[in-house]
């Protein structure tokens, strides 16, 4: 992120990520950084955010089943490049850890997707081998 301020002139930015257990993870750079911590308060409004949110989407995915709405798909609104961002950010935590796993030997580490997970055929897509590459080289389907 800072080498993208400095190379192409990005004047800020602002991550966060909310797991499913354990404390949010977030960042800013020094030009911004009080405004996302004080003003934002990610690490303390994030969790309650997401709840809401989610909340959201169960009552629209409820009325959606009894055909009064229509259902939303959050991955799918992310740009590419900010799927990979994420996926970057989240690959560094996983265990074992991915550098175990070069690219090169194209040898996935056990949390990599096999393509034989039933989520691919939930979404209409054909089981078979999922890519072992680089997150910002993968495109959402």
């Amino acid at each position: 992120m800072l080498k993208l301020m400095e190379v192409c002139k990005v004047r800020g930015f602002v991550y966060g990520i909310i797991p499913e257990k354990g404390k949010p993870v977030s960042g800013a750079p020094d030009n911004i950084r009080a405004w996302w911590k004080e003003k934002v308060k990610f690490n303390k409004n994030g969790p309650s955010v997401i709840a809401k949110y989610e909340a959201e989407c169960l009552a629209m995915s409820e009325e959606a089943s009894n055909g009064n709405g229509h259902g939303q798909s959050t991955l799918q609104d992310l740009q590419d490049a900010t799927f990979g961002s994420l996926l970057s950010s989240l690959m560094q935590h996983c265990d074992p850890p991915q550098r175990k796993h070069p690219l090169e030997k194209e040898i996935p580490p056990p949390w990599w997707p096999s393509g034989a997970e039933d989520l691919w055929t939930k979404l209409g897509l054909l089981k078979g081998q999922s890519p072992y590459k680089k997150p910002h080289g993968l495109k959402k389907m």
